[in-house]
């Protein structure tokens, strides 16, 4: 609440309590970069009343120097205030001159200047120049004003003990608004002693205030909470000056603003205990910047616990602290460079910050005049990233020589191979009829392990070629490449055992042709070789869509493959057959590498061709799975991605 300037040559235009509703700028201090001095101030805000009397847009106004928006001068008694006010943290009131773009002449305004947070709110109103005696408010117009008046005035009179001790007060006078405030009528007001009607009050602030008014003569200002009888409280806002031998008291019941102020108290403690529970480093840093507006250094107005304690930061004083001591703000560091991009463009930005001995990934956002920094210690992270990519380099390193050991050495070992079996056949040719039946046997068995050494090693080099990524993907029918397996590689084995295959509706895949052909081949050569004696051989080969919510437990992952959402549909392609079938067996050792489920006496074998299977499997993303009974068949099910094909 403001009071009339005690001005006899001058009177206000408006209202003095409605001075804070007319005319607000707020501005930060600008300090010379030599002396320190402040030499003028930056707007930075405005009120709808100022915007209308500058007649620009906010736009162009934020920004600018108050000496240029009003033509002030340098030694001017408003920028002279404006100092006195942001070094002391006092606010201060004021009649100067100044003028608006537009106005010929420098105008005359009852100014107030208060600290905000930093900065300093210039609230103003015009002044008028003297006015004739005629146009003075007369006493029933003085009487009406003070009676509609929206703050509550009462005029108290003091009563002295025998000794001249002043014990209490008594109500002289009180308008309508006071009343409504007092919650009494005039009548239980008027001619009676404060502490009559208030008990309580004896020894309170209030009361203390009003001694302190009535003997030193100084007004005074003060916040004052009152409970009534039903246990409420409420707040008011109260000046009280001596004006001869009486008080005159002013207020206001402010007590919802005081509530909000509470509310806003117990919600900013609740939002610093949440900021001290995280892991996070949060921060709000203010910009000291230079005359030319550059960032000269960053204070530190918000930190959290873990702020405080990852950067060397006071809690006593993280209002006053910046980061030029600890070392993050000079001028081409990182952390400082990106504060300067951000206070320029206005956009965020995020970084990898070393401090100290550890790694932080810190984003730097504008807000409004100042910088949020919510900061990370990735410096465990960042270790085990270095880590994991030696290992994933020291592990393709190994991966691609065990690939071409593994060429190197079946090429290698082929050959000879085959040119052992192609002398014992030679040899069994021409010599036969010479050799004992004992010489046979062994060249027989010489034979028999040479062509299965042949087949591993074939079966080994298959492997070590697949690629861990699918390529030459394309999309044929199913369907189409099972007849050319039936009509071509496997011929001689259906011929022979006269066996059945029964194909159903099989889709178009989009895949690696090449890569799914020897799939299927292997498991149809399993399925033709592990029949039962006596016992025709039949072969079932079907497929259908079914989503990823639907894939068997069972079902072998890809190592690292990320989870598909359960909307992802797959092809579900099924072998099916009734030979010798195998023992319950997990799905990992039915696919592992080398590993025979049946004897190598009964049927020949690498014990690679089911590893090769999934292999080719999981380089397209999917998922393969084998059931079994002895004496029954057996079941493999794969489950491939199904891509849409344009």
């Amino acid at each position: 609440m403001f009071t009339p300037l005690q001005s006899v040559t001058r009177t206000p235009t408006q209202p003095a309590n409605q001075m804070i509703l007319y005319g607000l700028m707020v501005c930060v201090p600008l300090r010379s970069a030599v002396t320190g001095d402040i030499t003028d101030g930056v707007l930075v805000d405005l009120n709808e009343r100022a915007l209308s009397d500058f007649g620009q847009p906010r736009q162009q106004l934020i920004g600018q120097p108050i000496t240029v928006l009003l033509g002030l001068e340098p030694s001017g008694r408003l920028l002279h205030q404006l100092a006195q006010v942001a070094e002391s943290g006092a606010s201060s009131r004021f009649e100067a001159q100044f003028r608006f773009p537009g106005s010929e002449t420098p105008e005359d305004y009852d100014v107030q200047l208060t600290p905000f947070e930093g900065r300093v709110l210039i609230n103003y109103y015009p002044l008028a120049r003297d006015q004739p005696d005629q146009t003075q408010p007369q006493p029933d117009h003085l009487s009406a004003l003070v009676q509609n008046a929206l703050t509550g005035l009462t005029c108290l009179e003091p009563v002295h003990d025998a000794s001249g001790v002043i014990i209490d007060f008594r109500y002289l006078l009180v308008n309508q608004h006071a009343i409504q405030l007092a919650r009494k009528s005039a009548e239980q007001l008027l001619g009676h002693r404060m502490l009559e009607l208030y008990p309580t009050i004896q020894g309170s602030l209030l009361f203390r205030k009003w001694l302190e008014a009535y003997q030193t003569g100084q007004p005074t200002q003060f916040l004052n909470s009152f409970t009534l009888p039903n246990g409420q409280t409420r707040w008011y806002e109260s000046r009280t000056v001596r004006y001869s031998d009486v008080l005159i008291e002013s207020f206001n019941d402010v007590t919802e603003q005081k509530q909000r102020e509470l509310q806003q108290h117990d919600q900013a403690a609740l939002l610093e205990r949440v900021l001290n529970t995280t892991q996070s480093a949060i921060l709000v840093l203010r910009p000291e910047l230079s005359e030319t507006g550059d960032l000269l250094d960053l204070q530190v107005t918000l930190a959290n616990q873990t702020a405080r304690h990852w950067f060397n930061l006071s809690a006593l004083d993280r209002m006053t602290q910046t980061f030029m001591p600890i070392g993050m703000a000079v001028s081409g560091n990182a952390f400082f460079d990106v504060c300067q991009r951000v206070l320029q463009s206005g956009m965020p930005e995020r970084t990898i910050f070393s401090f100290g001995n550890r790694q932080y990934d810190m984003a730097i956002a504008p807000l409004n005049y100042s910088l949020t920094i919510s900061a990370f210690d990735v410096t465990d992270l960042q270790t085990q990233r270095e880590q994991l990519e030696i290992s994933n380099f020291d592990l393709r390193r190994s991966g691609e020589n065990l690939r071409q050991f593994a060429q190197v050495a079946s090429g290698d070992l082929i050959t000879p191979l085959r040119k052992i079996l192609s002398f014992t056949e030679l040899m069994q040719q021409q010599y036969s009829d010479k050799l004992p039946p004992d010489g046979i046997d062994v060249l027989r068995r010489v034979q028999t392990a040479a062509r299965r050494m042949d087949m591993f090693l074939h079966d080994l080099l298959a492997y070590s070629r697949l690629s861990a990524q699918t390529q030459h993907m394309e999309s044929f029918e199913l369907s189409a490449l099972i007849n050319e397996l039936a009509t071509e590689d496997l011929w001689p084995l259906i011929h022979q055992s006269g066996a059945r295959l029964t194909i159903g509706q099989l889709p178009v895949l989009t895949a690696n042709r090449a890569q799914i052909r020897q799939l299927l081949l292997n498991l149809l050569t399993n399925a033709l070789t592990f029949r039962r004696a006596g016992i025709t051989p039949e072969i079932e080969i079907r497929a259908r869509l079914i989503p990823y919510t639907e894939l068997p437990n069972v079902a072998i992952q890809t190592t690292g493959q990320a989870e598909p959402t359960g909307t992802a549909l797959y092809h579900e392609i099924s072998v099916s057959d009734n030979g010798t079938g195998f023992e319950g067996t997990s799905d990992e050792q039915v696919f592992q590498a080398f590993l025979r489920l049946k004897s190598r006496s009964r049927h020949d074998g690498s014990g690679i061709g089911l590893a090769i299977c999934r292999r080719i499997v999981e380089n397209h993303r999917g998922y393969i799975s084998a059931v079994g009974e002895p004496g029954v068949g057996a079941t493999f099910r794969i489950f491939l991605p199904a891509i849409e094909t344009s």
